[in-house]
């Protein structure tokens, strides 16, 4: 993990304001915090009342005594993996190293917040002393800060770590449950509001007794208000306190005791810096068109906290968050032309700076919408996520929302992406459209290089993700242009490698998969883009698993997953995809609790998860299936019908096809026969999903539903010629995993049609073609059909065949019988098939068994089928005899 710190890091975000004129120390505040023993310390009123002035102060005090203390400013644009890194930034700032906590690296992104909050916390909890966190600004938290960060932070929080939360209102943060539970100070209006003592103070005596009490009551301690009468010696007397916040009222009192006090040059310039978020010498000049900024700047010393230099800094300033809403609104009510120029000025600045999502939302304040876009793509546009992942090009397409772009394709296709990523296809294909329907003739074009890019980006994303042909792929000559443009640029020919790793394994076409992907690396791993390079290592493990090289395909993923481990251990969408792949390998080589121990997080995960149509069909295939093993048919067909719901919702035709497939498959293993086939009634119906744009895992799936749809017809022939157009298929790309699968279909069809002596012929050569792979999974998805001939075949002598196929034989009978012949125990039984045996040892018929446990009848009839493998039993009773010799069944014990 990287020990340099982020250079998007600013100490301005976790610094206080300087307070450079005289203010007045919060004795009796201060001194209540401290007596508290409260966790939590809430503070809530309407601005201008010194939240910041006093969280200052008690920073000040734990300073000086030696405690950790974090400062953060919150803004409106914060979202929670920006936050957090602030977070950690700021407790780094007061001397708490928290590089080991990856928060600060510049690599951070799109991470799972749950383990970086943890990480947060462990390095606070580990450090052992005293530990302060000081939130200002937090009525500007967004909904996703204040349930992703905010609330468990409070749920976690440590016994060493105080927290203290200033803001205007609160954001939505739930706080019932602090105050039953005593952890929880509040301090509001009331408790901020200067009282006499400390008002005396701030005037430092020059106030006379019945002017005190005058001024105490007209502004009702509001310390902004005592600022601005000591500054400008303002008379307020006449002034409502009660109507400083909601009425006429406020502003006039800012015009005519602020503004139209001050000299004409510092009103103006005071209006156009107001437009800047933090004001610097060189951004106000540059907005002005001045030279003179600094020293304005030192001029305006004497406003105190109406304009201040943040704490640690001399190069930036604040203005105090009140008055700057009021210059604002004077600058765009009252001076519009200006306003809108001095924004486009900002703007400009701002991209220059390299903060292009304020740039664009500022050059849209502005209305300069052709600014704004520009801004958008000479900060890298769509391709941005290419190095950074998703998060800034999300924040700044939404900036562009509800605006008319037809002229701007490039935004459409970014929004295109977005809607992609967030599993919205329909909405995706729409943009898509809208994009290439709405953009020039290529030789009209001023960005071809820079549009071909998004748009093949795009169009590969909407093919891996929603699942759908590529009907509008980019030409051939196109395509070229793409890769002979962008060898410049490592991070977009990378990609454009990785993604076309991808295409080429899905249709199978494994020689150029590998071509594509050891290229990519090459590339990805000069620039250092580690990110796509676990992708890549996803890609080339999955084709070397098809091709029946295992140890390979593991090699891969130990690769990916070391990187991903090492790099980006928060990322989920990662984390799934490697417990997808690695728990599809586990499983297809039959070894059940490696499996499980991968699939257990894939099946119980939010299904809003970024992956590709791979690792989708993987999900629903093997999902499936250890469902099934797991808890039953029931279970497997509402996980399936879930999925089939959700893809006919946004109008993925093939991703339902497959998964209509995959349920009659696991109707099949569950010997539902007659469901199977009434869902599934003929292979001719699904003809249509085989095509050219299909993929060779649709191939597969789907032709074995038709298969076994023939098979249970007796259609011999359908099922004959099913099975060797998938072995030709397979045949001609590699594909050994196919093959394997067609083979053991091609035995059983022998079988079935009364050819034993064939059927066992081609079962020594299909466990032959296994090798030391131990690829067992086509084998185990037929039990009943394979059985008696792998009794056959594990009798033989080991000098008749090779003593491979001999060991392959006996390995297969054990996992049908739940482990080695002859030492099943009760860890070979699920708990529903212990449930099931102990409802059996009292006589109970499968209905009645069904309604006690809650499952369907075709759940009990699959788990009894298991019951009798795993015991060797033919019926009910010998399956209870078996169960209380072996122990079992509760309150039985071995013989």
């Amino acid at each position: 993990m990287s020990n340099q710190i982020a250079q998007w890091l600013v100490n301005a975000k976790v610094s206080p304001p300087k307070q450079l004129v005289h203010v007045c120390r919060r004795v009796a505040l201060l001194e209540q915090v401290n007596r508290s023993e409260h966790p939590v310390v809430w503070i809530e009123a309407a601005s201008g009342f010194g939240k910041t002035l006093f969280l200052s102060q008690w920073r000040t005090e734990l300073l000086q005594r030696h405690q950790y203390v974090g400062w953060v400013s919150v803004d409106t644009l914060d979202d929670p993996d920006i936050l957090l890194p602030y977070m950690a930034y700021s407790l780094h700032c007061a001397g708490l190293d928290m590089q080991s906590t990856g928060l600060l690296s510049s690599s951070y992104h799109d991470s799972d917040l749950t383990y970086s909050l943890g990480r947060l916390l462990h390095r606070i909890e580990a450090n052992g002393k005293p530990v302060a966190l000081m939130l200002d600004d937090c009525e500007n938290a967004s909904a996703a800060v204040v349930s992703q960060v905010f609330e468990p932070l409070l749920r976690m929080q440590s016994d060493n770590l105080r927290i203290a939360f200033a803001c205007r209102r609160n954001p939505g943060l739930s706080l019932s449950n602090l105050v039953v539970q005593g952890r929880l100070l509040t301090l509001g209006a009331t408790q901020l509001s200067f009282n006499t003592e400390e008002i005396t103070e701030f005037f430092a005596g020059l106030l006379e007794r019945n002017r005190l009490r005058s001024v105490r009551e007209l502004t009702g301690g509001w310390p902004v208000a005592l600022q601005l009468m000591r500054s400008f010696g303002a008379d307020i007397s006449a002034l409502n306190p009660s109507q400083l916040f909601h009425n006429k009222a406020v502003t006039d009192y800012f015009r005519e005791q602020l503004m139209n006090k001050l000299p004409g040059d510092e009103r103006a310039f005071l209006l156009a810096v107001s437009i800047l978020d933090t004001v610097s010498a060189d951004c106000a000049d540059y907005v002005r068109d001045a030279t003179d900024s600094k020293d304005m700047l030192q001029k305006l010393n004497y406003l105190g906290g109406i304009l201040g230099p943040l704490e640690d800094s001399d190069e930036s300033w604040r203005i105090h968050p009140l008055v700057r809403e009021f210059f604002l609104h004077e600058l765009q009510t009252g001076h519009r032309d200006t306003f809108l120029s001095l924004s486009e000025k900002y703007a400009a600045w701002l991209a220059r700076a390299g903060r292009s999502i304020d740039a664009v939302r500022v050059a849209l304040m502005a209305q300069k919408v052709e600014l704004a876009v520009g801004i958008f793509i000479e900060s890298g546009g769509l391709q941005l996520f290419l190095r950074e992942g998703m998060q800034r090009l999300r924040k700044m397409v939404d900036l562009f929302d509800g605006l008319e772009l037809h002229q701007y394709p490039r935004i459409q296709l970014a929004r295109s992406l977005i809607f992609t990523k967030n599993g919205q296809i329909r909405k995706a294909n729409e943009a898509f459209s809208f994009a290439l329907e709405h953009s020039p003739p290529m030789d009209e074009l001023r960005d071809k290089t820079a549009f071909l890019i998004d748009r093949f980006i795009v169009e590969i994303c909407l093919i891996e993700y929603g699942c759908t042909p590529a009907a509008n792929a980019l030409s051939k000559s196109s395509l070229q242009y793409i890769m002979e443009n962008t060898r410049h640029d490592p991070a977009i020919y990378g990609c454009i490698g990785s993604m076309q790793c991808l295409l080429y394994l899905q249709s199978a076409a494994f020689a150029r998969c590998f071509g594509a992907g050891l290229e990519a690396i090459t590339t990805l791993t000069n620039c250092g883009q580690l990110f796509g390079l676990t992708h890549i290592h996803f890609h080339l493990g999955m084709a070397e698993l098809a091709m029946n090289r295992v140890n390979a395909a593991k090699s891969r993923y130990a690769e990916a997953q070391q990187i991903l481990h090492e790099h980006f251990p928060d990322d989920k969408d990662l984390l799934f995809v490697n417990n997808v792949v690695r728990g599809e390998l586990f499983w297809e080589l039959g070894d059940v609790n490696q499996a499980k121990k991968h699939m257990k997080h894939v099946v119980s995960h939010p299904k809003n998860i970024e992956a590709w149509f791979d690792i989708h069909m993987a999900v629903y295939q093997v999902g499936a299936q250890f469902i099934l093993a797991e808890s039953g048919l029931d279970a497997a067909l509402r996980f399936l019908d879930q999925e089939e719901e959700k893809s006919d919702s946004e109008g993925l035709m093939r991703l339902s096809r497959y998964l209509r497939g995959v349920r009659f498959l696991i109707l099949y293993e569950a010997g539902e026969a007659a469901l199977a086939r009434s869902r599934y009634p003929s292979a001719d119906a699904n003809d249509e999903a085989l095509g050219r744009n299909t993929t060779w895992r649709e191939t597969e799936t789907l032709t074995l539903a038709q298969i076994r749809s023939a098979r249970l017809r007796e259609d011999w022939q359908t099922a004959r010629a099913l099975i060797d157009n998938l072995l030709d298929s397979a045949a001609a790309t590699g594909n050994v995993r196919t093959s394997l699968y067609g083979m053991t279909q091609k035995v059983i069809l022998a079988r079935l049609t009364g050819n034993v002596d064939t059927a066992l012929s081609m079962l020594i050569e299909t466990l032959t073609n296994v090798g030391q792979s131990h690829y067992l999974r086509p084998f185990l998805q037929e039990q009943a059909q394979l059985d008696e001939l792998l009794q056959q075949l594990a009798a033989r002598e080991t000098g008749a065949i090779d003593a491979e196929v001999v060991k392959l034989a006996g390995s297969l009978l054990a996992q049908f019988t739940g482990g080695a012949v002859g030492t099943t125990d009760r860890r070979d039984f699920s708990g529903r098939e212990r449930e099931v045996l102990t409802e059996l040892a009292k006589g109970q018929p499968d209905k009645l068994i069904s309604r006690t446990l809650g499952i369907s009848v075709h759940g009990v009839r699959y788990h009894l089928k298991n019951i009798y493998l795993k015991l060797g039993a033919d019926n009910r009773l010998q399956a209870v005899s078996a169960a209380q010799k072996l122990g079992v069944l509760e309150g039985t014990s071995k013989n």
